[in-house]
């Protein structure tokens, strides 16, 4: 599915194997420092995105890069998504 934005809004929507997720690094420095979304072709969730390799965000399509300045932070988003994990999996309609 794409990524749109709506209402000033970006919306990701996952589950097609259409979002490539993976370390935004320091071109400089080749530091991480948080994670890039970028819109690809679809394929399996979860395959190598091999024709990466070797280029920069700016060369892609990345529609939105979570930037963490602390390790804390990232710990938050982390929590956050394994307790929406959970409440997913409990659901009548479980994912």
């Amino acid at each position: 599915m794409p990524i749109v934005t709506k209402d000033n809004t970006k919306y990701l929507q996952f589950g097609y194997g259409d979002i490539f997720v993976g370390e935004a690094k320091d071109s400089e420095t080749g530091m991480t420092y948080g994670v890039a979304f970028v819109l690809s072709e679809p394929r399996d969730i979860g395959a190598e995105w091999n024709e990466v390799k070797g280029l920069t965000l700016d060369q892609l399509d990345t529609h939105v890069i979570m930037q963490f300045d602390k390790i804390e932070s990232l710990d938050v988003v982390i929590e956050t998504l394994q307790n929406i994990r959970k409440t997913m999996q409990m659901q009548d309609n479980a994912y």
